[in-house]
């Protein structure tokens, strides 16, 4: 089940997520999902599916630079910041 919730006004919509179908990223526009051999984008505000077919899905990346990057194994990200204010980036 895949679920949209609005802080001021509450639940946006709801989908229930089919066979081999998972998230993979997101953007403050829409959610990026692989489904098969594909993949499709919701957009956050109306729940409105599109298909994308091979297209590369992008990495979620904050406007600061600090992105979220997959590992190759289930379940394990990389967090990785950049280095602001003489701080030193920071991988978790």
């Amino acid at each position: 089940m895949l679920t949209a919730i609005d802080p001021d006004s509450g639940m946006l919509w709801e989908q229930v997520l089919e066979g081999d179908t998972t998230p993979a990223s997101a953007s403050d526009k829409a959610i990026y999902l692989r489904v098969g051999m594909g993949n499709v984008t919701i957009t956050w505000s109306d729940g409105h599916q599109q298909q994308r077919g091979q297209e590369r899905i992008p990495m979620p990346v904050l406007p600061n630079g600090t992105g979220l990057f997959p590992t190759g194994d289930p379940y394990e990200y990389v967090l990785a910041s950049p280095q602001l204010d003489g701080l030193k980036a920071e991988n978790r």
